[in-house]
């Protein structure tokens, strides 16, 4: 990615004439003024637009949509009146002279040579308007030059350095700018206006002229760009820019080949840059709602009703198009998406910032607040009593930040714990260094010996000669080469995806959420897991337990802020002496001192809304120091700075430090409930006890071993997570167990879970597959249960999907038909699992399941 999104979020066209100066040119080098003239009848009008091949409709991405619409609208006064405007500012002599092979050269010579191309697309629609021939030949006589210059011209990198079109280094790059000295897959665009000019005036030019004009100018663009790095196989943020564009040339050329290569890109598009979850594979909502669109909907849109001329059959595919639907040959598929960026949506309708994307500028759905997951891309949500919490245990993608782990919890009204943006060049925008803004520092997680997460990227590119534009399904050419082979490079980057352990959204009155991320720290850490439990108090607000297991290292560091949206203060019920230096490169401490406990820090907001964090233990088997240290930082979504801590465990000795941070996060409108916080912990398992004023929560939580064993104030509990509420007035406990055996109150039950059944995949189907279900078919291990509602499907290499289960269908022989809520994304093979959709791998060995 090369330009910020602000810019991307508006036609490209629109951002180059930006540059274009504002004062006319002096009088005495002006055109001789025309005569008025009055435009052409409504129904020769609507003639010569009926002609065209690119309607004046569809005028996204071409300087001067505006005059467009309203030309297509039958605004004719207004749209006259700015072309008057825009034709006198340039005479037809100095931009001819512009139009050298010097090319797009930074600088002033671009900007001249983009003012004449913008001439002769006003010229031509002139033309199309009032009908003067002198507007169509002086257009042509601009677009002859075009066609006569640009296959001489230089193409500019981005230190403005020129290279040859025959230089097969530079456009082999990934960074190869094109024509117009934009990154290549905008290039298209910057031909636009041409392309506007010549669809219009094309019905008067001589079929010789008008083909000469095509080879030179469009159709060379095409050649250009087909031998430029990524126009078929790579699949990037801003390929819609250039799948689009090519729609739009093979319309006005006539070209049905050019538009059968837009519709190959475009399926293939879908599967290699979208999970099974639905989601863009880089995750991130700003570029996957850019992505969504353009893909997913313009394209559809632009080629709707398309049919190839009579007699007319694609020489690659073999395929013809007779009133083309991709809506609807892919309805399935592209549900899958939309449903896919709904599980980032917040209960006030925005979407968690995950990743490089800006807070608040989309708006998601409505009725979209709910739980969901993303078990291939790395999210999980819970929802309930108006609160959100969402954790990140996805890996390196592109446009990502370094925070395993990430948390976001949206309570009380706002977001208390927020992601950070993306940055932002626009003038007024809070000034920050994208470093810090996607720095591990920056983000709600933790930290071993002040590294970032994700330092070591080594190993997660595949190298050639992997292919990329198609899948592959061959073993490995020679023993004990590794299983995995990978159809993109970029795919290579799952390597590093973390795990889902446990997903619970089913119930109001708690949810929680478990995952792992070795590929935070390979090689540093054993264990780092983060363990979440949500329950709702009313007006909003509630509590998350949260324990974030980490061994590896000597020193660990867990960061506490509120939100970054507005400002807010926090303050610790402990003194601390005053502290210079840094932290993390951009916190400026100002505080810092041993800790004593009990630890609480609280976050006020002016709007009376109060996050008070308890630290209930901080442990583990070695002797260690902890001390708090508190800064200043950019507070990144607004301007001036905002307060960051972190508490920091140092290790005594020589052993890799374990730690297990144990904190209880209250979000409220008012005074906070909890009164009380309290702790029995060993070896790794914890029992978190709340007091409240009409109850006692606690929170069952088991260490690295998927069972323990609790007994504890009458409650006992064999498994790995449980919920248990008791009321102070005698009434009936509850409890929720998210995973394992059944919870007792002095030996009465209150609470339980099925148990869990593992299994071998044997067969897939998938409705994008146009089968009519999405289902796994698994042998399972032993009997199962009544009801099951995840679905972790692990191919080994500590590669899984987590998918949630809509229902298990026993079959008569023996095997089950386990129900998915999406394609499972991948299909068994005699000896692999060849995943249909990215990061599209195939994998030797079995595929075993475990549903819960």
């Amino acid at each position: 990615m090369r330009l910020p999104l602000c810019l991307l979020l508006v036609s490209p066209l629109l951002i180059l004439n930006a540059c274009k100066p504002n004062a006319p040119v002096a009088a005495t080098e002006a055109e001789p003024a025309a005569p008025p003239a009055t435009p052409l009848k409504a129904s020769t009008l609507e003639t010569r637009m009926a002609a065209l091949r690119w309607p004046l409709s569809d005028s996204v991405g071409v300087n001067g949509t505006e005059v467009e619409q309203w030309i297509a609208t039958g605004q004719t006064d207004d749209a006259r009146a700015k072309l008057e405007e825009r034709i006198a500012l340039l005479p037809q002599a100095e931009a001819l002279a512009a139009i050298t092979k010097a090319g797009a050269q930074p600088g002033e010579t671009a900007t001249r040579l983009m003012a004449s191309r913008d001439l002769a697309h006003a010229l031509a629609l002139r033309w199309l308007l009032l009908g003067d021939p002198e507007d169509a030949r002086r257009s042509v006589e601009l677009l002859n030059r075009f066609a006569e210059v640009v296959p001489h011209w230089p193409l500019y990198d981005r230190q403005s350095k020129p290279h040859t079109q025959d230089e097969t280094s530079y456009l082999q790059h990934p960074e190869a700018n094109g024509l117009w000295g934009r990154w290549h897959p905008l290039d298209f665009a910057g031909s636009f206006p041409l392309l506007r000019a010549y669809d219009i005036v094309r019905q008067t030019l001589p079929a010789a002229e008008s083909a000469a004009l095509e080879e030179g100018l469009f159709i060379h663009q095409k050649h250009l760009l087909d031998r430029t790095s990524g126009q078929t196989s790579r699949y990037t943020n801003l390929s819609g820019y250039h799948a689009s564009g090519l729609a739009r040339f093979g319309f006005v050329l006539g070209r049905p080949e050019y538009i059968h290569q837009v519709v190959r890109y475009w399926r293939d598009f879908l599967v290699y840059s979208y999970a099974p979850d639905g989601y863009f594979r880089e995750v991130s909502p700003s570029y996957n709602r850019q992505i969504t669109h353009r893909i997913a909907e313009l394209i559809p849109e632009q080629l709707k009703g398309y049919s190839d001329p009579a007699g007319y059959r694609d020489a690659v595919s073999g395929e013809r198009f007779d009133t083309l639907d991709l809506a609807a040959e892919k309805a399935t598929l592209l549900k899958q998406i939309a449903d896919g960026e709904n599980v980032l949506a917040l209960p006030d309708g925005s979407f968690a910032n995950f990743n490089d994307a800006w807070p608040r500028r989309l708006k998601a759905e409505a009725g979209t607040d709910q739980p969901g997951l993303l078990g291939i891309s790395g999210i999980a949500k819970l929802h309930t009593g108006g609160m959100s919490a969402l954790m990140k245990f996805g890996g390196i993608r592109g446009h990502d930040h370094r925070d395993a782990l990430g948390l976001v919890w949206y309570a009380a009204g706002k977001e208390v714990f927020s992601d950070t943006s993306y940055h932002d060049s626009r003038k007024g925008s809070p000034k920050f260094a994208r470093e810090w803004s996607t720095s591990t520092a920056s983000h709600f997680t933790t930290a071993i010996d002040e590294e970032i997460h994700f330092k070591d990227r080594t190993g997660l590119e595949v190298p050639e000669p992997f292919p990329r534009s198609a899948f592959v399904s061959r073993a490995p050419s020679q023993p004990g080469q590794h299983p995995v082979e990978a159809v993109l490079p970029v795919a290579a980057r799952f390597l590093n995806q973390g795990q889902l352990l446990l997903w619970d959204a089913r119930h109001p009155d708690a949810q929680a959420m478990e995952a792992e991320q070795p590929g935070a720290y390979p090689g540093k850490a054993s264990l780092f897991r983060r363990t979440v439990v949500m329950v709702p108090l009313g007006d909003e607000g509630g509590y998350l337990v949260e324990i974030f297991r980490m061994r590896g290292g000597k020193m660990h560091d867990f960061f506490l802020r509120g939100g970054l949206d507005e400002p807010y203060k926090l303050t610790f019920n402990q003194p601390l002496p005053p502290a210079t230096g840094e932290a993390y490169q951009f916190i400026r401490l100002r505080e810092s001192g041993p800790v004593v406990a009990p630890l609480t820090g609280e976050a006020a907001y002016p709007d009376n809304v109060r996050v008070v964090s308890r630290l209930a233990g901080a442990l583990g088997p070695q002797p260690a120091t902890l001390q708090l240290l508190v800064g200043e930082a950019s507070a990144i979504r607004r301007e001036g700075d905002a307060t960051f801590s972190l508490l920091r465990r140092v290790a005594e000795g020589s052993a890799a430090l374990e730690t297990c941070w144990i904190w209880v996060h209250e979000a409220t409108k008012g005074a906070p409930r909890i009164s009380q916080v309290a702790l029995a912990y060993s070896g790794g398992n914890a029992v978190v006890s709340l007091t409240l004023p009409d109850r006692v929560d606690r929170i069952f939580s088991a260490g690295e071993e998927d069972t323990a064993r609790f007994n504890r104030d009458g409650w006992s509990f064999e498994g790995h997570l449980a919920y248990a509420s008791q009321p102070t007035n005698g009434d009936a406990p509850k409890g929720r167990v998210f995973r394992g055996g059944a919870l007792l109150q002095d030996g009465k039950v209150v609470g339980e879970a099925s148990q869990e059944l593992a299994g071998t995949v044997l067969s897939t189907t998938s409705r994008i597959l146009g089968d009519t279900a999405d289902t796994l078919l698994i042998r399972p291990d032993g009997a199962a249960a009544e009801s099951y509602h995840l679905a972790h499907i692990d191919f080994g290499h500590g590669i899984r999907f987590s998918i949630p289960v809509q229902k298990v269908e026993p079959l008569g022989d023996g095997t089950l038909r386990v129900h998915l809520v999406h394609s499972p994304g991948f299909m068994r093979e005699a000896d692999a699992a060849r995943m249909t959709q990215f990061p599209g791998w195939r994998v030797q060995g079995e595929t075993r399941v475990r549903l819960e």
